[in-house]
């Protein structure tokens, strides 16, 4: 049993790297909501939520994910991070993010100033160039994509991101078309997007064990 147990902690702190270190996006032009149940081989493992609304002038992404790990009554392990960007003209303008795994707080809050992005966080005082990009879920991220600003933590993030191909996947119980997106940092990351830039799908391997996103809002839903 403790040994399924370690196995169990590793993979679900494989998934909140991945949380860390997913895909950075481009802002979106069009508010939505989007939901995905986290699957973990195929079992209920968490959520993860993003709100894209219009406040004054602005638009404001609000990420929430929670994942939970445990044996019967015992948990192994427990992720929570709640996150709020905000945008305008296209531009990241602040970021602040809070984050608990296994008890353990971290967090980042920043927001663009003099020309720069100025974040403090777990990680430090670090400053990005305009148009650095949170670690986001909620839009296609650009392949030219480099580096990006760590939404645990705030430190900065290289990453590699690739266009795999065009193919037909199953997004809450309907069939579409998507492109197949590749992000390589930590851990290697595919991720879909249908024809109007709608997040549909996600899947990853940490530790031995497939992370699958199942979509359960429609397609059409999410921001864009």
């Amino acid at each position: 049993m403790q040994d399924q147990a370690r196995a169990f902690a590793r993979a679900a702190a494989g998934a909140a790297v991945f949380l860390a270190l997913s895909a950075p996006s481009f802002a979106a032009t069009e508010p939505g909501h989007v939901q995905f149940e986290v699957m973990r081989e195929g079992h209920s493992f968490g959520r993860q939520g993003v709100t894209v609304s219009v406040r004054n002038g602005q638009l404001v992404a609000e990420t929430s994910a929670t994942l939970h790990a445990g044996l019967g009554p015992v948990t192994l392990f427990s992720y929570t991070q709640r996150c709020s960007e905000s945008w305008r003209a296209g531009a990241l303008t602040s970021l602040q993010c809070s984050t608990r795994q296994n008890g353990r707080a971290k967090s980042v809050q920043g927001r663009l100033a003099d020309g720069s992005l100025r974040m403090n966080g777990t990680a430090g005082s670090i400053v990005f160039s305009p148009g650095t990009l949170p670690t986001s879920w909620w839009t296609r991220p650009p392949l030219s994509t480099r580096e990006m600003i760590n939404s645990e933590t705030g430190a900065r993030l290289p990453v590699r991101v690739t266009m795999i191909g065009r193919e037909t996947i199953m997004a809450n119980g309907v069939r579409i078309q998507a492109d197949h997106i590749r992000v390589q940092g930590t851990l290697s990351v595919d991720l879909w997007y249908d024809d109007q830039g709608h997040w549909v799908g996600c899947a990853f391997t940490a530790q031995g064990q497939r992370m699958t996103y199942r979509l359960l809002t429609a397609p059409s839903a999410g921001p864009s």
